[in-house]
């Protein structure tokens, strides 16, 4: 305050996260609009997820070809649980899908499609000894594989 006038800034995170997905994006060459939406949407949805009031912190990947990605994961496996239009609402309706069935090392993907997103559940392996999609994918991956994960990382 000066001179008895108040000064009003205002912050827009939404403005800060669309550039930020958008250089994300651009940096790893999987530019697109829809996914760009998308992206913006599951971030804030994977923020506060609830599914009949219970909190669910499912792990999502996004990729171009699930053929692809169930080759470099050992003993993998996938179910499809849908596919619709290219938009970002699509990436919602396949974490409203999804998420609930995403236990027990099973993991929601979607897929980018030419004219559609596919989206379901994949996992690698079955034993405790068996490492998760993140380990082989993201944390000792191949650049070659272009994938991304999102995730609620919880701070106790």
């Amino acid at each position: 305050m000066r001179d008895g006038a108040s000064t009003l800034t205002t912050l827009s995170l939404r403005r800060q996260l669309n550039e930020a997905v958008g250089a994300f994006l651009e940096r790893e060459r999987m530019t697109c609009p829809k996914t760009h939406e998308g992206l913006i949407t599951l971030i804030n949805a994977l923020g506060h997820y609830t599914e009949e009031g219970k909190a669910l912190f499912p792990v999502v990947f996004i990729f171009d070809s699930l053929r692809e990605i169930l080759q470099v994961l050992p003993e993998s496996e996938a179910v499809e649980i849908g596919e619709d239009i290219k938009h970002p609402a699509t990436m919602a309706k396949a974490l409203k899908k999804c998420a609930p069935l995403a236990r027990r090392g099973w993991e929601v993907y979607i897929e980018r499609r030419p004219k559609k997103f596919g989206y379901g559940l994949f996992r690698c392996g079955s034993t405790a000894l068996s490492l998760s999609p993140a380990e082989i994918l993201i944390d000792k991956g191949d650049p070659a594989v272009q994938v991304f994960m999102l995730r609620q990382v919880v701070r106790t």
